[in-house]
């Protein structure tokens, strides 16, 4: 990142502080209060520096080299490349763990474990300025008047409604989107400017419901009269790898990041997990959810021989409730998300006390009881310090905490405003 103040990088020096930090940690363990190698090895496994895994090590490697292959055969470098030392250490690596004997010898390498989204997470994403009206085309998480449906906008609801990989989305055509059965449905094949993960990535996916409701199809339609081929030609590949998805991943996780829905474990390639995880409970089976992942099946018969229809596939996709409602917006043209119930706590009453002249004075937060008896959690002093009659839990703020106030009581909570009479 860049930082007003420079800095040296230096993996040696880094990993040696690694070290140090590692050994400190040990020390204090085993000089403490623990009892039994089980929780020393645990409250180890807690404290230690997480070092990269053998994988990205590899990735890396991989990496390297192909940008010094790159600078021989296409810039004419002459130096010598680097001499890759990765497979003697993992020779010395795999010869030190057989010898190694020492029971709180630990590497802590932080798998990623990739988990579904939650509840709430589908919802402040269904509810971001990517789809309730962002500040501008370069200012995506900013709430403001412009919905700019591009590829941010729906290459997220192709992996959560649809099982797509974001490189599948990103590389679809115009003229991928086909009618058949009765059925639109999205088609992801290899050509001579695309490539998939593996031969069962090449499928047919009918298009679900939330996609219909959003206008998709009016959309693209709109997008084959401008004329090109690619259904989103902002998407740009990398200079180095010509990857789609880089670029659009790293633009991708600034807007998550700045909407404060980043993380490592929820990332954006598990609303794929998410998809397959809710058409569980929808009735779908093994393969027909195989078959909307792109994925082997694992059956001989289920292979060479079933092939699962556009209906049953949209079927399956329809039945999965992911809580948005969806309306016709009356200037936009388009129809739009007005809510999301998927993360809907108990409902809130709030009792505001006006003022003889109209303004607000405090506003009284009640949370419903089992026994329908209203519990008082806190109420915001509005105007003046006024503070309307105490009772018991009540909480007063001055016009200079209110905000704070308010914020505390309602922290965390999701909120649909009702009218009243």
């Amino acid at each position: 990142r860049h930082e007003p103040i420079g800095r040296t990088l230096c993996k040696q020096a880094e990993i040696a502080a690694a070290d140090a930090a590692d050994a400190a940690v040990r020390a204090g363990i085993e000089a403490g209060e623990a009892r039994g190698l089980r929780q020393q090895r645990t409250l180890l496994a807690d404290a230690l520096v997480v070092r990269l895994s053998d994988e990205s090590v590899e990735k890396h490697h991989a990496r390297l080299k192909a940008i010094f292959e790159a600078a021989i055969h296409d810039l004419g470098w002459t130096h010598p490349q680097p001499v890759s030392v990765l497979r003697e250490y993992k020779r010395q690596a795999a010869i030190l763990d057989k010898r190694c004997d020492d029971p709180l010898a630990l590497r802590v390498t932080g798998a990623k474990q990739r988990v579904a989204w939650s509840n709430d997470r589908l919802a402040r994403l269904c509810m971001s300025p990517i789809y309730q009206g962002c500040a501008s085309p370069h200012r995506r998480w900013k709430p403001g008047g412009m919905i700019i449906r591009d590829s941010l906008y729906w290459a997220p609801l192709m992996v959560m409604a649809a099982g797509a990989r974001i490189k599948e989305a990103l590389q679809l055509r115009t003229d991928d989107i086909a009618w058949r059965n009765g059925v639109f449905r999205l088609r992801f094949e290899e050509n001579a400017d695309t490539t998939l993960k593996n031969e069962p990535s090449a499928r047919c996916v009918s298009i679900p419901k939330l996609l219909l409701d959003l206008g998709f199809i009016e959309w693209w339609r709109e997008q084959r009269t401008r004329g090109g081929d690619l259904l989103f030609p902002e998407a740009t590949p990398s200079s180095s790898d010509a990857r789609l998805s880089d670029l659009f991943g790293k633009r991708r996780s600034t807007v998550l990041g700045r909407l404060g829905i980043a993380d490592p474990s929820e990332d954006f390639y598990a609303l794929r997990k998410t998809c397959a995880t809710r058409m569980l409970p929808a009735g779908a089976t093994n393969p027909l959810r195989q078959a909307v992942l792109g994925h082997e099946p694992g059956e001989v018969i289920d292979k060479h021989y079933t092939d699962v229809g556009e209906a049953a596939m949209k079927q399956a996709l329809d039945a999965i409730d992911w809580g948005v409602e969806i309306a016709p917006h009356p200037t936009r043209g388009f129809p739009v998300i007005v809510a999301c119930t998927l993360a809907c706590q108990a409902t809130l009453d709030l009792h505001i006390v006006l003022d003889d002249d109209g303004a607000a004075r405090s506003v009284e937060i009640f949370a419903p009881a089992q026994d329908n008896d209203a519990r008082l959690l806190g109420v915001v002093i509005a105007r003046r310090g006024e503070c309307p009659p105490r009772r018991a839990g009540m909480r007063a703020a001055t016009p200079a905490q209110a905000g704070v106030m308010m914020l505390d009581v309602l922290a965390g909570r999701v909120l649909r405003l009702v009218g009243g009479g």
